[in-house]
């Protein structure tokens, strides 16, 4: 009888982990780079900040000149230069004598209240009557009903009268209310005048007794009449 052999088979594998360990020290990382993209994306980006540069810059410009506008003066024409350029014309300077100063109205004061009085004639240490009139009343130192020339006395009634003016440039003197019927004296009244411009009045009561012809007039303290208005008293 023969004797059996033995026949031994070797295999060599590998394990799981060494093979996961021989692989992956093999791979390398390649990197590779994409030029047209990159150079694409490059050339896009610089067109985008460009126009948005551009559009920036035209939109200032007119601000720019608005504000450009704004600031430079006008130029003037050449008619205006020449004008300017021309030898100016001085105004005439007004002078005015007292005596012309006198004749110019105060458009600040009252009008004048129409009267029949005489012209007034000029008063010692200056000064002068601005205003005189005949009325049947006073009202805020104002005369008020004014008299013109005639008064009529009727049913026995009588009737108070007033004699108001308005004196300049006597301050501080006193001047004299002074009441004539038929030519004499029945009334004189002492008038103080304490300011620049006074207004004053006297008064009488006139009645059918008092029939005549009348005047009233104002004089100073050296006898010379400032001013005088002539009425009538009559019965109706």
């Amino acid at each position: 009888m023969t004797d059996p052999k033995n026949i031994v088979i070797k295999v060599k594998y590998t394990t799981p982990g060494t093979a996961a360990e021989t692989s992956a020290s093999n791979v390398k990382m390649i990197t590779e780079w994409n030029i047209k993209r990159i150079a694409c994306t490059v050339s896009v980006l610089i067109l985008s900040i460009t126009a948005l540069f551009l559009l920036l810059a035209g939109n200032s410009e007119p601000e720019v000149a608005a504000r450009n506008e704004t600031a430079l003066p006008p130029t003037p024409s050449a008619s205006q230069s020449a004008i300017q350029s021309g030898p100016k014309l001085s105004s005439p300077e007004v002078s005015a004598t007292p005596e012309k100063q006198a004749a110019i109205p105060n458009l600040s004061s009252p009008p004048a209240v129409s009267t029949h009085a005489e012209p007034s004639a000029p008063a010692g240490n200056g000064g002068r009557i601005r205003r005189a009139a005949l009325a049947y009343r006073i009202v805020d130192k104002e005369p008020a009903d004014l008299i013109e020339g005639n008064v009529s006395i009727g049913n026995g009634k009588p009737v108070q009268m007033y004699y108001f003016t308005e004196v300049r440039g006597k301050t501080a003197q006193t001047l004299f209310h002074e009441w004539l019927r038929n030519g004499q004296r029945v009334l004189r009244h002492p008038v103080a005048i304490a300011a620049e411009r006074w207004r004053t009045s006297s008064q009488r009561e006139l009645g059918l007794n008092d029939r005549g012809n009348w005047s009233v007039r104002t004089i100073d303290n050296h006898g010379t009449v400032m001013n005088e208005i002539r009425f009538t008293v009559s019965a109706e």
